[in-house]
Protein backbone atom coordinates (compact mmCIF):
# COMPACT_ATOMS: atom_id res chain seq x y z
CA UNK A 1 0.00 0.00 0.00
CA UNK A 2 1.38 3.34 -0.94
CA UNK A 3 1.93 6.17 1.53
CA UNK A 4 -0.78 8.34 -0.04
CA UNK A 5 -3.38 5.64 0.31
CA UNK A 6 -2.40 5.07 3.94
CA UNK A 7 -2.78 8.76 4.66
CA UNK A 8 -6.13 8.82 2.92
CA UNK A 9 -7.33 5.76 4.88
CA UNK A 10 -6.16 7.32 8.17
CA UNK A 11 -8.01 10.55 7.43
CA UNK A 12 -11.15 8.59 6.47
CA UNK A 13 -11.01 6.62 9.73
CA UNK A 14 -10.53 9.80 11.79
CA UNK A 15 -13.37 11.54 9.99
CA UNK A 16 -15.67 8.57 10.62
CA UNK A 17 -14.78 8.44 14.33
CA UNK A 18 -15.44 12.20 14.71
CA UNK A 19 -18.84 11.94 13.04
CA UNK A 20 -20.03 9.06 15.18
CA UNK A 21 -18.40 10.33 18.39
CA UNK A 22 -21.76 11.28 19.94
CA UNK A 23 -23.65 8.28 18.55
CA UNK A 24 -24.46 5.32 20.78
CA UNK A 25 -22.27 2.97 18.83
CA UNK A 26 -19.81 0.64 20.52
CA UNK A 27 -16.13 0.68 19.73
CA UNK A 28 -16.40 -2.89 18.41
CA UNK A 29 -19.01 -1.83 15.87
CA UNK A 30 -16.78 1.04 14.76
CA UNK A 31 -13.80 -1.31 14.35
CA UNK A 32 -15.89 -3.75 12.34
CA UNK A 33 -17.13 -0.99 10.06
CA UNK A 34 -13.61 0.27 9.43
CA UNK A 35 -12.39 -3.25 8.70
CA UNK A 36 -15.19 -3.67 6.23
CA UNK A 37 -13.88 -0.51 4.51
CA UNK A 38 -10.59 -2.36 3.95
CA UNK A 39 -8.68 -0.18 6.44
CA UNK A 40 -5.76 -1.92 8.13
CA UNK A 41 -5.72 -2.53 11.88
CA UNK A 42 -2.68 -0.33 12.52
CA UNK A 43 -4.45 2.65 10.88
CA UNK A 44 -7.62 1.91 12.90
CA UNK A 45 -5.52 1.78 16.09
CA UNK A 46 -3.83 5.08 15.27
CA UNK A 47 -7.15 6.76 14.44
CA UNK A 48 -8.70 5.59 17.72
CA UNK A 49 -5.73 6.87 19.73
CA UNK A 50 -5.98 10.30 18.13
CA UNK A 51 -9.79 10.59 18.46
CA UNK A 52 -10.61 8.38 21.48
CA UNK A 53 -7.42 8.05 23.54
CA UNK A 54 -9.29 6.68 26.57
CA UNK A 55 -10.78 3.66 24.78
CA UNK A 56 -8.83 0.39 25.25
CA UNK A 57 -8.86 -0.32 21.57
CA UNK A 58 -5.94 -2.81 21.67
CA UNK A 59 -7.93 -5.18 23.88
CA UNK A 60 -10.97 -4.98 21.61
CA UNK A 61 -8.97 -5.52 18.43
CA UNK A 62 -7.12 -8.51 19.93
CA UNK A 63 -10.14 -10.70 19.23
CA UNK A 64 -9.82 -11.54 15.54
CA UNK A 65 -12.94 -13.67 15.49
CA UNK A 66 -15.06 -11.27 17.45
CA UNK A 67 -16.70 -9.90 14.33
CA UNK A 68 -17.98 -12.84 12.23
CA UNK A 69 -20.04 -12.21 9.20
CA UNK A 70 -23.75 -12.27 9.83
CA UNK A 71 -25.52 -15.56 9.17
CA UNK A 72 -27.66 -15.61 6.04
CA UNK A 73 -30.57 -17.99 6.24
CA UNK A 74 -31.61 -19.64 2.98
CA UNK A 75 -35.33 -20.17 2.66
CA UNK A 76 -34.69 -23.09 0.31
CA UNK A 77 -32.60 -24.98 2.82
CA UNK A 78 -34.59 -27.97 4.10
CA UNK A 79 -32.07 -29.02 6.78
CA UNK A 80 -32.45 -25.69 8.62
CA UNK A 81 -28.69 -25.42 8.97
CA UNK A 82 -26.92 -22.09 9.17
CA UNK A 83 -23.51 -20.84 8.29
CA UNK A 84 -20.82 -20.65 10.99
CA UNK A 85 -20.23 -17.44 13.05
CA UNK A 86 -22.04 -15.34 15.61
CA UNK A 87 -25.32 -13.67 15.04
CA UNK A 88 -26.16 -9.99 15.62
CA UNK A 89 -27.49 -10.74 19.07
CA UNK A 90 -24.20 -12.24 20.19
CA UNK A 91 -22.28 -9.26 18.84
CA UNK A 92 -24.63 -6.86 20.66
CA UNK A 93 -24.28 -8.76 23.92
CA UNK A 94 -20.51 -8.76 23.60
CA UNK A 95 -20.50 -5.04 22.85
CA UNK A 96 -22.64 -4.34 25.90
CA UNK A 97 -20.32 -6.49 28.02
CA UNK A 98 -17.18 -4.73 26.85
CA UNK A 99 -18.84 -1.33 27.32
CA UNK A 100 -19.84 -2.29 30.84
CA UNK A 101 -16.29 -3.37 31.59
CA UNK A 102 -14.93 -0.06 30.31
CA UNK A 103 -17.51 1.90 32.30
CA UNK A 104 -16.80 -0.06 35.47
CA UNK A 105 -13.07 0.50 35.01
CA UNK A 106 -13.54 4.23 34.56
CA UNK A 107 -16.00 4.33 37.47
CA UNK A 108 -13.52 2.52 39.71
CA UNK A 109 -10.75 4.95 38.84
CA UNK A 110 -13.06 7.92 39.36
CA UNK A 111 -14.27 6.52 42.68
CA UNK A 112 -10.72 6.07 43.94
CA UNK A 113 -9.89 9.65 42.94
CA UNK A 114 -13.02 10.93 44.71
CA UNK A 115 -12.10 8.95 47.84
CA UNK A 116 -8.60 10.37 47.81
CA UNK A 117 -9.90 13.93 47.31
CA UNK A 118 -12.46 13.46 50.07
CA UNK A 119 -9.80 12.23 52.47
CA UNK A 120 -7.50 15.12 51.62
CA UNK A 121 -10.35 17.63 52.00
CA UNK A 122 -11.28 16.22 55.40
CA UNK A 123 -7.68 16.53 56.57
CA UNK A 124 -7.50 20.15 55.39
CA UNK A 125 -10.86 20.87 57.02
CA UNK A 126 -9.69 19.38 60.32
CA UNK A 127 -6.48 21.45 60.16
CA UNK A 128 -8.49 24.61 59.41
CA UNK A 129 -10.86 23.92 62.31
CA UNK A 130 -7.93 23.38 64.63
CA UNK A 131 -6.39 26.69 63.51
CA UNK A 132 -9.69 28.48 63.98
CA UNK A 133 -10.04 27.03 67.49
CA UNK A 134 -6.52 28.20 68.31
CA UNK A 135 -7.29 31.72 67.05
CA UNK A 136 -10.54 31.80 69.04
CA UNK A 137 -8.72 30.69 72.17
CA UNK A 138 -6.03 33.29 71.56
CA UNK A 139 -8.64 36.03 71.19
CA UNK A 140 -10.35 34.88 74.38
CA UNK A 141 -7.07 35.00 76.27
CA UNK A 142 -6.33 38.48 74.93
CA UNK A 143 -9.83 39.63 75.85
CA UNK A 144 -9.41 38.25 79.37
CA UNK A 145 -6.05 40.05 79.69
CA UNK A 146 -7.59 43.29 78.44
CA UNK A 147 -10.50 42.91 80.86
CA UNK A 148 -8.07 42.35 83.72
CA UNK A 149 -5.99 45.37 82.73
CA UNK A 150 -9.09 47.55 82.41
CA UNK A 151 -10.31 46.39 85.81
CA UNK A 152 -6.93 47.18 87.35
CA UNK A 153 -6.90 50.59 85.65
CA UNK A 154 -10.42 51.41 86.84
CA UNK A 155 -9.52 50.47 90.41
CA UNK A 156 -6.37 52.58 90.19
CA UNK A 157 -8.33 55.54 88.84
CA UNK A 158 -10.88 55.14 91.62
CA UNK A 159 -8.11 55.29 94.21
CA UNK A 160 -6.54 58.28 92.49
CA UNK A 161 -9.95 59.96 92.40
CA UNK A 162 -10.23 59.52 96.16
CA UNK A 163 -6.75 60.98 96.63
CA UNK A 164 -7.57 63.91 94.35
CA UNK A 165 -10.81 64.53 96.22
CA UNK A 166 -8.95 64.58 99.54
CA UNK A 167 -6.31 66.86 98.03
CA UNK A 168 -8.97 69.27 96.75
CA UNK A 169 -10.62 69.37 100.16
CA UNK A 170 -7.25 70.15 101.75
CA UNK A 171 -6.63 72.85 99.14
CA UNK A 172 -10.02 74.40 99.78
CA UNK A 173 -9.39 74.48 103.51
CA UNK A 174 -5.93 75.96 102.95
CA UNK A 175 -7.27 78.55 100.52
CA UNK A 176 -9.99 79.57 102.97
CA UNK A 177 -7.38 79.87 105.69
CA UNK A 178 -5.10 81.99 103.48
CA UNK A 179 -7.97 84.24 102.36
CA UNK A 180 -8.98 84.74 105.96
CA UNK A 181 -5.39 85.77 106.75
CA UNK A 182 -5.35 88.26 103.89
CA UNK A 183 -8.62 89.88 104.95
CA UNK A 184 -7.71 90.09 108.64
CA UNK A 185 -5.56 92.82 110.20
CA UNK A 186 -3.31 91.97 113.16
CA UNK A 187 -3.88 93.87 116.41
CA UNK A 188 -1.50 94.81 119.19
CA UNK A 189 -2.71 92.56 122.02
CA UNK A 190 -2.95 88.83 121.89
CA UNK A 191 -6.61 88.02 122.44
CA UNK A 192 -7.95 84.82 120.80
CA UNK A 193 -9.15 86.82 117.83
CA UNK A 194 -5.76 88.49 117.52
CA UNK A 195 -4.02 85.14 117.77
CA UNK A 196 -6.07 83.77 114.88
CA UNK A 197 -5.15 86.84 112.86
CA UNK A 198 -1.49 86.25 113.57
CA UNK A 199 -1.85 82.60 112.55
CA UNK A 200 -3.39 83.52 109.22
CA UNK A 201 -0.75 86.20 108.68
CA UNK A 202 1.94 83.55 109.15
CA UNK A 203 0.25 81.37 106.59
CA UNK A 204 0.17 84.31 104.23
CA UNK A 205 3.91 84.89 104.75
CA UNK A 206 4.68 81.23 103.98
CA UNK A 207 3.24 81.48 100.49
CA UNK A 208 5.63 80.37 97.75
CA UNK A 209 4.40 83.14 95.48
CA UNK A 210 5.57 86.43 97.07
CA UNK A 211 4.19 89.62 95.76
CA UNK A 212 6.25 91.19 93.03
CA UNK A 213 7.72 94.54 94.01
CA UNK A 214 6.22 97.44 92.16
CA UNK A 215 8.47 98.55 89.34
CA UNK A 216 8.90 102.33 89.06
CA UNK A 217 8.42 103.74 85.63
CA UNK A 218 11.68 104.79 83.98
CA UNK A 219 12.32 108.40 83.18
CA UNK A 220 12.11 107.76 79.49
CA UNK A 221 8.75 106.03 79.76
CA UNK A 222 6.67 108.90 78.46
CA UNK A 223 9.15 109.70 75.73
CA UNK A 224 8.77 108.13 72.26
CA UNK A 225 11.09 105.26 71.46
CA UNK A 226 13.65 106.25 68.87
CA UNK A 227 14.03 104.31 65.70
CA UNK A 228 17.18 102.12 65.42
CA UNK A 229 19.80 103.35 63.00
CA UNK A 230 19.71 100.40 60.64
CA UNK A 231 16.22 98.97 60.56
CA UNK A 232 15.82 95.74 58.58
CA UNK A 233 12.95 94.92 56.28
CA UNK A 234 13.07 91.12 56.25
CA UNK A 235 9.64 90.29 57.69
CA UNK A 236 7.10 89.20 55.13
CA UNK A 237 4.12 90.44 57.18
CA UNK A 238 5.15 94.07 57.31
CA UNK A 239 6.99 96.21 54.80
CA UNK A 240 6.81 99.77 56.14
CA UNK A 241 9.45 101.02 58.55
CA UNK A 242 8.20 102.56 61.81
CA UNK A 243 9.26 106.19 62.12
CA UNK A 244 8.39 106.85 65.79
CA UNK A 245 6.92 104.81 68.63
CA UNK A 246 4.84 107.32 70.49
CA UNK A 247 2.51 106.57 73.34
CA UNK A 248 4.11 103.30 74.56
CA UNK A 249 1.64 101.62 76.97
CA UNK A 250 2.44 100.53 80.51
CA UNK A 251 3.29 96.86 81.14
CA UNK A 252 2.31 94.53 84.00
CA UNK A 253 3.43 90.90 83.60
CA UNK A 254 0.72 89.31 85.75
CA UNK A 255 -2.07 91.20 84.01
CA UNK A 256 -0.73 90.53 80.53
CA UNK A 257 -0.08 86.84 81.33
CA UNK A 258 -3.65 86.42 82.58
CA UNK A 259 -4.99 88.10 79.45
CA UNK A 260 -2.78 85.86 77.29
CA UNK A 261 -4.14 82.71 78.91
CA UNK A 262 -7.73 83.83 78.44
CA UNK A 263 -7.04 84.66 74.81
CA UNK A 264 -5.34 81.30 74.23
CA UNK A 265 -8.30 79.47 75.78
CA UNK A 266 -10.77 81.35 73.57
CA UNK A 267 -8.54 80.79 70.53
CA UNK A 268 -8.51 77.04 71.22
CA UNK A 269 -12.21 76.61 72.07
CA UNK A 270 -13.57 78.71 69.16
CA UNK A 271 -11.17 77.45 66.53
CA UNK A 272 -12.17 76.69 62.94
CA UNK A 273 -10.63 73.49 61.64
CA UNK A 274 -10.19 74.91 58.14
CA UNK A 275 -7.91 77.82 59.16
CA UNK A 276 -6.72 76.91 62.67
CA UNK A 277 -3.32 75.54 61.63
CA UNK A 278 -2.67 78.57 59.39
CA UNK A 279 -3.59 80.92 62.23
CA UNK A 280 -1.16 79.15 64.58
CA UNK A 281 1.69 79.25 62.07
CA UNK A 282 1.10 82.97 61.43
CA UNK A 283 1.15 83.83 65.15
CA UNK A 284 4.24 81.63 65.61
CA UNK A 285 5.92 83.55 62.79
CA UNK A 286 5.28 86.88 64.57
CA UNK A 287 6.67 85.54 67.88
CA UNK A 288 9.73 83.98 66.23
CA UNK A 289 10.66 87.22 64.49
CA UNK A 290 10.31 89.22 67.71
CA UNK A 291 12.38 86.78 69.77
CA UNK A 292 15.00 86.51 67.02
CA UNK A 293 15.65 90.27 66.86
CA UNK A 294 13.71 92.22 69.51
CA UNK A 295 15.37 95.52 68.69
CA UNK A 296 14.21 95.47 65.08
CA UNK A 297 11.13 97.71 64.95
CA UNK A 298 10.04 96.19 61.63
CA UNK A 299 9.56 92.78 63.26
CA UNK A 300 7.42 94.38 65.97
CA UNK A 301 4.96 95.93 63.52
CA UNK A 302 2.18 94.02 61.72
CA UNK A 303 0.51 95.52 58.69
CA UNK A 304 -3.25 95.02 58.98
CA UNK A 305 -3.57 95.12 55.20
CA UNK A 306 -1.38 92.04 54.88
CA UNK A 307 -3.34 89.22 53.20
CA UNK A 308 -2.15 86.51 55.61
CA UNK A 309 -3.10 88.67 58.60
CA UNK A 310 -6.58 89.32 57.21
CA UNK A 311 -7.22 85.67 56.28
CA UNK A 312 -5.86 83.86 59.33
CA UNK A 313 -5.60 86.33 62.24
CA UNK A 314 -7.98 89.27 61.95
CA UNK A 315 -11.17 87.17 61.77
CA UNK A 316 -10.00 84.20 63.87
CA UNK A 317 -11.64 84.08 67.30
CA UNK A 318 -9.07 84.90 69.99
CA UNK A 319 -6.14 85.53 67.61
CA UNK A 320 -6.24 89.33 67.86
CA UNK A 321 -6.75 88.99 71.64
CA UNK A 322 -3.45 87.11 71.79
CA UNK A 323 -1.70 90.00 70.05
CA UNK A 324 -3.35 92.49 72.41
CA UNK A 325 -2.22 90.41 75.41
CA UNK A 326 1.35 90.49 74.09
CA UNK A 327 1.17 94.29 74.11
CA UNK A 328 0.45 95.13 70.48
CA UNK A 329 -1.35 98.46 70.06
CA UNK A 330 -2.96 99.96 66.99
CA UNK A 331 -1.09 102.78 65.28
CA UNK A 332 -2.68 103.91 62.04
CA UNK A 333 -2.96 100.73 59.94
CA UNK A 334 -0.43 98.72 61.93
CA UNK A 335 -0.27 96.78 65.18
CA UNK A 336 2.91 97.83 67.01
CA UNK A 337 4.64 96.15 69.99
CA UNK A 338 6.50 98.74 72.12
CA UNK A 339 9.44 97.50 74.20
CA UNK A 340 11.27 98.94 77.19
CA UNK A 341 15.03 99.47 77.21
CA UNK A 342 17.08 96.32 77.09
CA UNK A 343 18.65 96.62 80.56
CA UNK A 344 15.42 96.93 82.55
CA UNK A 345 13.16 94.26 84.04
CA UNK A 346 10.01 95.06 81.99
CA UNK A 347 11.97 94.40 78.81
CA UNK A 348 12.84 90.88 79.96
CA UNK A 349 9.27 90.30 81.10
CA UNK A 350 7.91 91.38 77.73
CA UNK A 351 10.14 88.87 75.95
CA UNK A 352 9.22 86.26 78.54
CA UNK A 353 5.55 86.85 77.70
CA UNK A 354 6.25 86.42 73.97
CA UNK A 355 8.17 83.22 74.74
CA UNK A 356 5.20 81.93 76.75
CA UNK A 357 2.90 82.61 73.81
CA UNK A 358 5.31 80.78 71.51
CA UNK A 359 5.27 77.74 73.84
CA UNK A 360 1.47 77.64 74.02
CA UNK A 361 1.15 77.98 70.24
CA UNK A 362 3.57 75.09 69.79
CA UNK A 363 1.38 72.91 72.02
CA UNK A 364 -1.69 73.82 69.99
CA UNK A 365 0.15 73.07 66.75
CA UNK A 366 1.03 69.59 67.99
CA UNK A 367 -2.40 68.84 69.51
CA UNK A 368 -5.37 71.25 69.13
CA UNK A 369 -7.08 69.48 72.06
CA UNK A 370 -4.07 69.78 74.40
CA UNK A 371 -4.48 70.93 78.00
CA UNK A 372 -2.49 74.16 77.94
CA UNK A 373 -2.34 74.92 81.67
CA UNK A 374 -2.56 71.45 83.23
CA UNK A 375 1.08 71.42 84.40
CA UNK A 376 0.73 74.85 86.04
CA UNK A 377 -2.43 73.82 87.91
CA UNK A 378 -0.63 70.73 89.17
CA UNK A 379 2.31 72.87 90.32
CA UNK A 380 -0.03 75.19 92.25
CA UNK A 381 -1.70 72.21 93.93
CA UNK A 382 1.69 70.78 94.94
CA UNK A 383 2.70 74.20 96.29
CA UNK A 384 -0.42 74.37 98.46
CA UNK A 385 0.10 70.80 99.69
CA UNK A 386 3.72 71.54 100.65
CA UNK A 387 2.75 74.83 102.23
CA UNK A 388 -0.12 73.76 104.49
CA UNK A 389 1.76 71.43 106.92
CA UNK A 390 4.56 73.94 107.61
CA UNK A 391 2.22 76.90 108.03
CA UNK A 392 -0.03 74.94 110.39
CA UNK A 393 3.00 73.94 112.46
CA UNK A 394 4.24 77.55 112.70
CA UNK A 395 0.78 78.77 113.62
CA UNK A 396 0.53 76.14 116.37
CA UNK A 397 3.84 77.27 117.86
CA UNK A 398 2.72 80.89 117.95
CA UNK A 399 -0.58 79.86 119.49
CA UNK A 400 1.19 77.99 122.29
CA UNK A 401 3.64 80.80 122.97
CA UNK A 402 0.95 83.53 123.10
CA UNK A 403 -0.63 84.50 126.42
CA UNK A 404 -4.38 85.02 126.20
CA UNK A 405 -5.84 88.10 127.89
CA UNK A 406 -9.33 88.88 128.97
CA UNK A 407 -11.19 91.85 127.50
CA UNK A 408 -10.59 93.89 130.72
CA UNK A 409 -6.86 93.19 130.58
CA UNK A 410 -6.79 94.31 126.93
CA UNK A 411 -8.64 97.54 127.75
CA UNK A 412 -6.29 98.20 130.69
CA UNK A 413 -3.30 97.69 128.43
CA UNK A 414 -4.68 100.10 125.86
CA UNK A 415 -5.54 102.93 128.32
CA UNK A 416 -2.70 102.38 130.75
CA UNK A 417 -5.15 102.47 133.78
CA UNK A 418 -6.37 99.54 135.75
CA UNK A 419 -10.03 98.74 135.34
CA UNK A 420 -11.99 97.34 138.26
Amino acid sequence: MSADSRVADLKSAQTFLREVADAKTSAARKVKFLREQKISDDLILEAFKSIHPNVQIEEIMSFDDAFPDPVVYSPSSSSGSQDGGWGPAAVGIFSVFTGALAYLGAYTVRESEMTELRSKHEEELAAARMQIDEEIQKLRDERDDDREQITTLVNSLAEQSKDVRKTLETLQESLALIQAGVRSQPKVHASPEKTMSRITSLIDKKSDAPEKPSIPKPSWFNEPIKEPAAAKKEATTQTDEIKEEDGAPSFDLDTQLSALRKAMTAFQERRKSSTFSKSISTLQFYCTKILGDPTNQTFRAINKDNKRFRDYVQFAEGATDILNALGFTLKRNKLVLYLYEEDCTPYSEQLELVQEAQTLLKKLAEDPEAELFEAEIQTIEETFLNQVPSTKADASEVLLETTFQSPKQEASAETGHPIE
